[in-house]
């Protein structure tokens, strides 16, 4: 059961987490597992706790969802805060995506994008090197061979209630609960009656 590794806390400032994107990167076939426990299991403990100074350091700013989606559609690019529980929701005319903790968004990935929905404390930065550029990018990569991953279960039931799952231990209930079922079903190719079925399942 994949929730047996959810007491797993992996810290993306240890050069250990970039060798499992290494392996995402290189291999044919990685587990959902695995992706599972290099992605969602990064969270706000493994970080030390952020002065106002050392945010000011990091370059990392909160901007109303409206400024982020406009600058995305131009090509910019920024980060997602690895500091804090938070994600964004990018909705394309077809789908939609996910960029959380690490990731990148805008450049060529989200020129398409539509809307955005930030879920948590959204703050973003701008990559403050060329080699945290490239790793951002990887780890947006990861993230989307993970919704590719839960896109594959056969079922749209059993994909609605993946989802909420994992939106649910990574970002608690009373948020995921006001997640709109639209978006929810974007991501994982389902319709927005089957991921509000699957909220009361």
């Amino acid at each position: 059961m994949i929730t047996h590794y959810f007491t797993v806390r992996l810290n993306s400032r240890n050069p250990s987490y970039f060798k499992w994107l290494d392996v995402i990167d290189n291999a044919a076939c990685v587990s959902l597992d695995v992706l599972v426990i290099l992605l969602l299991m990064v969270t706000p403990n493994d970080y030390p706790s952020l002065t106002s100074d050392s945010r000011d350091a990091a370059n990392v700013e909160q901007y109303p969802p409206s400024w982020i989606l406009a600058q995305l559609q131009q090509g910019c690019t920024f980060k997602i805060d690895t500091h804090t529980h938070n994600g964004l929701i990018l909705c394309k005319p077809f789908h939609a995506d996910f960029a959380g903790p690490g990731a990148t968004i805008g450049g060529d990935f989200d020129l398409d994008c539509q809307q955005i929905i930030a879920i948590g404390d959204l703050s973003v930065q701008l990559p403050i090197s060329d080699d945290d550029s490239q790793k951002a990018y990887r780890i947006r990569r990861a993230w989307m061979r993970l919704l590719n991953e839960f896109t594959k279960i056969p079922s749209p039931r059993k994909r609605a209630k993946k989802i909420l799952t994992q939106f649910e231990i990574y970002f608690g209930k009373d948020i995921t609960d006001h997640i709109p079922d639209n978006a929810l079903a974007k991501l994982v190719g389902v319709l927005p009656q089957t991921i509000q079925a699957a909220r009361y399942q």
